[in-house]
């Protein structure tokens, strides 16, 4: 299932999320006012864009946020811009329910907007600086919406699910993250077509899914020793 992402705001920050995630074929929809910054560059990089003033409910509506995995608003120093767009997806997420999975990671400019978001209840809120895009990036990638940071010592492996260590249990009871500090990002089906790219912590992994997932080299050879029967690669 290809993962759909939205970004509202293409300054520095949200146009670098936006390639980021289009890099590794993640659709995503762009969405600022500026029809200048529509028609530059990101319009050939993005899936789609769109032109719209998301300060106003009209504007807002405009967007076609069905089925939608995560909304970025990344928007920075128009505060009332910001928390009104984050306070119409809280809305939608709650009123719709092919909306309910949805994730909002809410930039904020200032400890102040911060305490404002929080009030919202956005899945995340981060405080970054202009090159921090990729990071936010990562973090929608990354299982749980939790940022990883491999660096250049970094390592991946496969498991499949083949016997009752695996099969059957939840993303959650498995707990890789926890106990080995490594982070199942995509699981692919024995039919060989990918059945979640981030999914969710109440995935349950059925009988020939294959775990993929990265972590540093150290930790990644602790998980091959203990599922040693099960790592395809």
């Amino acid at each position: 299932m290809k993962v759909k992402v939205i970004v509202f705001g293409l300054g520095k920050f949200g146009a670098q999320i936006g390639k980021t995630l289009a890099e590794r074929r993640v659709s995503v929809l762009g969405v600022d006012r500026e029809r200048k910054i529509i028609e530059g560059e990101l319009k050939d990089i993005l899936a789609s864009t769109q032109c719209l003033d998301c300060s106003t409910e009209e504007g807002l509506e405009g967007v076609d946020l069905e089925n939608t995995d995560v909304a970025v608003v990344a928007i920075g120093e128009d505060y009332e811009a910001s928390t009104k767009i984050t306070a119409f997806l809280k809305e939608k997420k709650h009123h719709n329910e092919n909306m309910k999975n949805m994730k909002i990671i809410a930039r904020a400019g200032d400890p102040a907007q911060a305490r404002v978001l929080q009030e919202l209840g956005p899945t995340r809120i981060v405080r970054v600086e202009e090159d921090a895009g990729t990071y936010v990036a990562n973090l929608i990638l990354s299982t749980g919406s939790r940022y990883i940071y491999i660096g250049s010592n970094g390592d991946s492996c496969k498991i499949k699910a083949e016997n009752k260590k695996i099969v059957g249990k939840t993303l959650d009871e498995l707990n890789f993250e926890k106990k080995f500090k490594v982070y199942i990002y995509r699981i692919v089906g024995k039919d060989g077509k990918e059945k979640a790219l981030v999914p969710p912590a109440d995935y349950k992994a059925e009988k020939g899914d294959i775990l993929e997932m990265l972590g540093k080299s150290e930790d990644v050879n602790k998980l091959k020793k203990k599922f040693t029967d099960e790592i395809t690669i």
